[in-house]
């Protein structure tokens, strides 16, 4: 419909065109004759006021050289009264006897530096002064001798050329020998602006009088003729847009905001209801009202599914858990009835084991549903309880010291994780030790290190060598699980290694 309505539209828009660039070019016709007149005027009005200034030095120096010496102040009198009724006191002269002396002059003038001789075939020499910014010229008799010297300064020359009212933006510009005296600027450039550059001699093409105007490249009436086929295109596509919303769009708006609100889940789907003749807006709405009951009713399906799972895994994880309790019980059992001390201890070895299994257990099988892992910080916390509550009875007083890092870990790592805590920690108490500082802290890349410092890892400490060579060879099989290097400082007693995990938060202590 646009493109229809765009192409009905396109020769009244090149008639527009055609009509704007003539009246374009007619306009740059006129501004050319405006800025002509301008020019005009102004070298008009600098002409008259060097004209009035040499004909009033003329008059003054014919006045000395017929009347002598006795007239001379008179005649400087009146050449500087006349010259301050019609230029004020921004023009300054000197008049000169024959012989080239000079008889008087205004308050301030500098004499000019150029030889007093006329140029060829003329009986003034003029010169444009940068540095001051002024307008001098020597004016001579017929017979070659100096009569007088005007200097017209810029702001005089400024006064004289500023049109009264400028049609444009406009600058004037009045050069001569190399200098230039900038007499009026108000030019602008713009994006819709073309320049007029015209120029004017004066004093016998020894001045040069220059304009540039800056004169609209389209006017009000030009835009408004070149617009006008894009306004009604425009006019034309907002109707086509406006039929086209109201019976496409806006029902169309109405079904997706009806689809994006429906939740799934949600028993019936509300379709709105349009006033549209499009049927194909109504068919989709139908159409997805039977795809969300389909969808519901795999979702039902699926969650029966997922909670009867919940259920196995949670009724598994409940055996378990009972099984390892069962066991520990009959453990604790075994080793209360127990007639040597000997069987005692092995069955207390065999129990903590086992609970550091069931801690594991538990910290991995949560109540909640989603875990990022095994929270190892917490794995340790309670293991390090039941590991002081199943300790010997030579070893109550034992202490085991944790500055752990919250960090999580896969199931696998916090088994070997326990294992090897509960060998150390065994290891401590069964050599005479009486604390235990366990480490875990996390690294970049995943890792955290994890460090065991007790006594009895000292090579003095007061241990069977059959009884160190055995948990030394259960840690390292247990770091080697860990798929690490385990780092041993016997001087210290330390023993450390960096183990894997899946996540961590900031670092506390415990």
């Amino acid at each position: 419909m646009v493109l229809i309505l765009g192409l009905a539209l396109l020769p009244l828009g090149v008639i527009a065109i055609f009509g704007s660039l003539n009246a374009a070019r007619t306009q740059r016709a006129n501004d050319v004759l405006e800025a002509q007149a301008v020019l005009a005027l102004t070298t008009q009005r600098l002409n008259a006021a060097i004209t009035r200034a040499s004909v009033t030095i003329r008059v003054a120096s014919g006045s000395i050289s017929n009347a002598g010496p006795d007239a001379a102040q008179g005649a400087c009198q009146r050449a500087a009264e006349q010259l301050s009724d019609e230029h004020g006191a921004e023009i300054s002269f000197a008049l000169y006897a024959p012989g080239k002396r000079l008889v008087c002059s205004t308050t301030g003038f500098q004499p000019s530096a150029l030889p007093l001789l006329p140029p060829s075939g003329l009986l003034s020499a003029v010169t444009v002064e940068g540095d001051q910014g002024a307008l001098r010229f020597l004016l001579f008799d017929s017979a070659g001798s100096a009569q007088g010297e005007v200097l017209m300064s810029a702001q005089m020359l400024r006064t004289l050329a500023r049109p009264s009212n400028p049609p444009m933006p406009l600058q004037i510009d009045l050069t001569g020998n190399g200098h230039t005296i900038s007499l009026f600027d108000e030019f602008a450039e713009g994006p819709f602006v073309r320049e007029v550059s015209l120029s004017s001699s004066m004093m016998s093409e020894r001045l040069q009088l220059r304009l540039h105007a800056a004169a609209a490249a389209l006017t009000t009436f030009d835009m408004v003729m070149i617009l006008l086929p894009m306004l009604l295109w425009l006019f034309a596509a907002v109707i086509g847009w406006v039929v086209v919303h109201r019976l496409l769009l806006r029902p169309l708006a109405a079904m997706q905001k009806a689809i994006t609100a429906y939740r799934p889940g949600e028993a019936v789907f509300e379709a709105p209801n349009l006033r549209s003749p499009a049927r194909e807006i109504s068919d989709l709405g139908n159409a997805f009202d039977q795809v969300t009951r389909t969808v519901a009713q795999h979702e039902a399906d699926l969650e029966a599914g997922i909670e009867r799972q919940t259920m196995l895994v949670r009724e598994v994880h409940h055996r378990v858990k009972n099984n390892l309790q069962v066991v520990a019980s009959l453990l604790n059992i075994h080793s209360r009835g127990s007639e040597s001390a000997e069987a005692a201890a092995a069955y207390g070895s065999i129990q903590r084991r086992v609970d550091a299994l069931a801690v594991v257990h538990r910290n991995h099988y949560a109540e909640l549903e989603h875990t990022p892992g095994v929270p190892l910080r917490g794995l340790i916390s309670e293991l390090g309880a039941s590991l002081r509550a199943s300790s010997p009875e030579g070893a109550s007083k034992f202490q085991i010291r944790m500055a752990l890092d919250p960090v999580y870990a896969t199931q696998d790592t916090a088994v070997a994780v326990a294992f090897l805590i509960t060998e150390a920690v065994e290891f401590a108490m069964l050599c005479g030790g009486d604390t235990v500082s366990i480490a875990l802290e996390a690294e970049e890349k995943e890792r955290a290190r994890l460090t065991i410092e007790t006594g009895p890892l000292q090579p003095d400490a007061a241990c069977g060598d059959n009884v160190r060579e055995r948990y030394e060879r259960i840690m390292t099989g247990l770091a080697r699980q860990l798929r690490s290097t385990p780092e041993r400082d016997v001087e210290e007693g330390r023993f450390s290694l960096t183990l894997a995990i899946i996540g961590r938060e900031s670092t506390a202590e415990v």
